[in-house]
């Protein structure tokens, strides 16, 4: 059984997981093997990736650039301040916006 893509206006990721409990275990089996500073609560970084439909304009890139930046906050906020996690935050906004602006 093939996995379907999540695309605008498609039904929940959530909803076909519940149909089939094979893929939410595998899933969450996955899950395990990530970095321990992500395994503080119920929902993480990639959990919002998952259940995100991005606009229909964006690329990988613009994709990519604001992922990182909730992994980045979310390790903020979860292991303390790290300049090095700031910069990478404020480097990929710039990215972004250089790349939206560019348009």
């Amino acid at each position: 059984m093939k996995v379907p893509k999540k695309e605008p206006g498609s039904r929940n990721m959530d909803a076909f997981l519940a149909e089939h409990p094979v893929y939410a275990s595998r899933w969450e089996e996955c899950k395990q093997k990530g970095s321990s500073h992500y395994k503080t609560g119920s929902c993480e970084p990639v959990d919002l990736y998952r259940s995100a439909t991005p606009r229909p304009e964006y690329n990988a890139f613009d994709i990519k650039a604001l992922t990182d930046v909730i992994k980045y906050a979310f390790r903020l906020l979860t292991r303390g301040y790290l300049a090095g996690d700031v910069d990478k935050i404020i480097h990929y906004m710039e990215l972004y916006r250089a790349d939206m602006e560019g348009r």
